[in-house]
């Protein structure tokens, strides 16, 4: 076996570069490791280093290398509100055209900030899970 450091490879989705699975193995056996995954985009990204989190990283098609995953600057102007139906959290930050949810009822942005009232007392959720992007949840307490 060689001295050598592992070589670490990923497999990607070839339309949006989300990794499906990483990993390393020693460098004798790179030649046999990628036809073991035929149907799958098979990079060798490096050797001597650590493996990536999917969670963090994803495969940039144009840049063809590994990069670290975009924090949507997603903010609230509060994250407590009086629930009369007037008093309002100001959501900020959300890009047209990216998905999110508030309790679990999916809506697309339209690039203006979202206001949420409320005239319950009730905790609301917002989720946004829009790769490459990381995922963001917060909540908006009324009370």
């Amino acid at each position: 076996m060689s001295d050598q450091r592992n070589a670490v490879f990923i497999e990607h989705d070839p339309v949006t570069g989300e990794i499906v699975y990483c990993g390393s193995v020693p460098p004798d056996v790179i030649d046999g490791y990628p036809p073991l995954f035929p149907h799958l985009t098979f990079r060798w990204v490096g050797h001597g280093m650590d493996v990536p989190d999917p969670a963090e990283v994803y495969f940039d098609l144009d840049a063809d290398r590994v990069v670290l995953r975009p924090q949507l600057a997603v903010t609230a102007s509060k994250t407590t509100i009086a629930a009369d139906g007037v008093d309002e959290a100001v959501i900020t930050g959300i890009p047209a055209g990216i998905t999110f949810a508030i309790d679990g009822v999916p809506s697309t942005a339209d690039g203006a900030p979202i206001q949420l009232r409320a005239t319950m007392p009730a905790t609301y959720r917002l989720a946004i899970n829009h790769f490459p992007y990381l995922p963001i949840e917060m909540e908006i307490v009324a009370q």
